[in-house]
C-alpha cells in the first residue's frame, strides 16, 4: 500500500513531453510537420490518456518532480522510474547500497505500447563557428578538441548515456559496463521531433499544456488545441 507502480517528473522538467512524444512516434505521428502542427490528433489523444489513466488508476503520482521522483524509487517506493540513462551508473551504485530502499535494479529499453518501436533521445553537441577556419591554427586546435572527444567516447557513456559510435557500442569494453545489455535496443528506436530553432520554446509550450492536464484538470481536447494554436505561431515566426 502506498507504493505506486511507475513514477516520473510529471510535474518540472518535460520527461512527461518525452512519454508522450514517444507514444506518438509509436503511432507514426508527430508534433509538427514541415511548418504545421499536429498536436491536437488521435495520436496525442491516445498518448496522453495511456498516461492519464495511470494516474485515474492511481498507479502514479502526477505531482512528483525529478527529484521526488527519483528519491520515490531509490527508497523502494515506485516500482519503475522514467528517467534518462545518464543515471544508470548512479542508480546502479545507489542499488549496492544497504541502506537504499532499491534493492533489484535493472534498465530497460522504453516500452512498445503502440504499432512502432520509438523512444526520446537527444545528444550533446560540439560544433566550431565556420568563421574560426580564417584563423587556421585555431581551427586545428579546435579539431584537434573534437578528435580527442571521438576517440574517448566510451568515456562519455560511463554515466549510463550510450555512445554514438557504433564501434563502442558494439564494444566488449562497453558490454561490460553495468547494464548496458539490458537497453541496447534504444539506439535502435531512439527518434526526436523534426529540427526547428524554436525546439526549446515548443517543448516549453508542450510541458505548459501537459501538465495543465494532469495537475489542473484541464480537459485534454482544449489542452492539445491550445498546444497546436501555440506551436503553429512558433513554427509560423
Amino acid at each position: 500500500m502506498g507504493q505506486d507502480y511507475l513514477a516520473a517528473d510529471f510535474a518540472q522538467f518535460p520527461i512527461g513531453v518525452r512519454l508522450v512524444l514517444a507514444l506518438m512516434w509509436q503511432q507514426d505521428a508527430n508534433i509538427f510537420d514541415g511548418d504545421t502542427a499536429t498536436i491536437n490528433t488521435e495520436a496525442a489523444r491516445n498518448a496522453v490518456t495511456t498516461i492519464t489513466r495511470l494516474f485515474d488508476a492511481g498507479l502514479a503520482n502526477p505531482q512528483l518532480n525529478y527529484a521526488d521522483s527519483q528519491q520515490a524509487f531509490l527508497n523502494g517506493e515506485a516500482a519503475v522510474l522514467v528517467n534518462g540513462t545518464w543515471v544508470v551508473d548512479f542508480y546502479d551504485a545507489e542499488a549496492a547500497k544497504a541502506q537504499t530502499g532499491l534493492n533489484t535494479y535493472y534498465a530497460a529499453d522504453f516500452p512498445t505500447l503502440f504499432d512502432t518501436g520509438a523512444t526520446w533521445a537527444d545528444s550533446h553537441m560540439w560544433a566550431i563557428p565556420a568563421s574560426l577556419k580564417s584563423d587556421p591554427d585555431r581551427y586545428v586546435a579546435a579539431l584537434r578538441v573534437l578528435a580527442f572527444f571521438n576517440d574517448h567516447n566510451i568515456d562519455w557513456a560511463r554515466t549510463g548515456h550510450m555512445a554514438v559510435r557504433k564501434s563502442v557500442l558494439d564494444s566488449d569494453a562497453y558490454a561490460s559496463l553495468p547494464h548496458r545489455s539490458e537497453y541496447t535496443a534504444t539506439a535502435a528506436i531512439a527518434r526526436d521531433t523534426p529540427p526547428s530553432a524554436r525546439y526549446g520554446a515548443i517543448q516549453d509550450v508542450l510541458n505548459r499544456e501537459l501538465q495543465a492536464i494532469w495537475l489542473t484538470g484541464k480537459a485534454v481536447d482544449a489542452a492539445l488545441n491550445d498546444a497546436e494554436q501555440d506551436v503553429q505561431d512558433l513554427l509560423d515566426r
